[in-house]
């Protein structure tokens, strides 16, 4: 009985670990577009926690907008994706996140205001 309860422990352990190390992967990406702090994961997933499905600017981000797939790929913030709309709702990405013409880099001071975000 005790090993199950061992063999228990170091599954729970392990799960925790993996939940934690794929949460900060995901949470880096916060800092690579313009005043992603601002909303946090919410930029990308459907979920304001992050992780799960994404949402249109997250699977545009995902589709054409990493450095590679997968969690070590960084987003490519600049003019491109800036210009583009992925919500449809007449404000370009860039006009949405306060860096209409694409021009911050990750390390820069977030660019605009923050409350018109």
């Amino acid at each position: 009985m005790k090993s199950f309860w061992r063999g228990s422990l170091v599954l729970i352990a392990a799960g925790v670990l993996a939940a934690a190390s794929g949460a900060e992967a995901r949470a880096q990406r916060v800092g690579q577009i313009p005043n992603g702090g601002v909303s946090g994961c919410a930029n990308c997933h459907v979920s304001a926690a992050g992780g799960g499905p994404r949402n249109i600017f997250g699977q545009m981000v995902e589709a054409d907008f990493l450095t590679s797939v997968g969690f070590s790929g960084r987003v490519q913030w600049g003019p491109e994706l800036a210009k583009m709309d992925a919500d449809g709702d007449g404000f370009t990405n860039g006009q949405e996140l306060g860096d209409p013409e694409g021009l911050w880099k990750a390390g820069d001071a977030d660019p605009g205001e923050v409350a018109a975000v």
